[in-house]
Order: structure tokens, then C-alpha cells, then sequence
């Protein structure tokens, strides 16, 4: 893997994290999985497995910190 690609999926990791355990507190489960829906559906065409494997850990994380999952 090259050195820029591991600096994104970091970025990415970090970013999803942080915003949306805050939003997580305010959205709805419908709203959440809408948010990583869209994100996923971006990601996913570009076809990077890691990437979206990391959207979909983040979209059960803030799950469950609303008690859904």
C-alpha cells in the first residue's frame, strides 16, 4: 500500500470518528445510517474494501452508542 493511500484511510478513520460519535447524540438511527450510507456509497465506487470496512465499524460503533445495535 502506498504511503498516501494509508495517510487517508487514517484521515478518513479519525474524521468519522470524531464527528460523528458527536452527532450520534442528535441524529436519528435513520439519520446515521443515511450518513454512512452516503459515505459508503462514495467510497464504495471508487472500490476500496478497507476503506468501506472502516465506514461500516464506525456506522455499528455509533449504533450502538444510541443503544440500536
Amino acid at each position: 500500500m502506498d504511503e498516501n493511500y494509508e495517510e487517508l484511510v487514517t484521515m478518513i478513520d479519525v474524521s468519522i470518528y470524531l464527528s460523528l460519535i458527536l452527532a450520534s447524540r442528535t441524529f436519528t438511527t435513520f439519520e446515521v445510517n443515511a450518513v454512512f450510507d452516503a459515505i459508503g456509497g462514495k467510497l464504495g465506487k471508487n472500490g476500496n474494501k478497507i476503506t468501506i470496512d472502516i465506514v461500516e465499524k464506525y456506522r455499528k460503533a455509533v449504533l450502538n452508542l444510541k443503544g440500536v445495535v
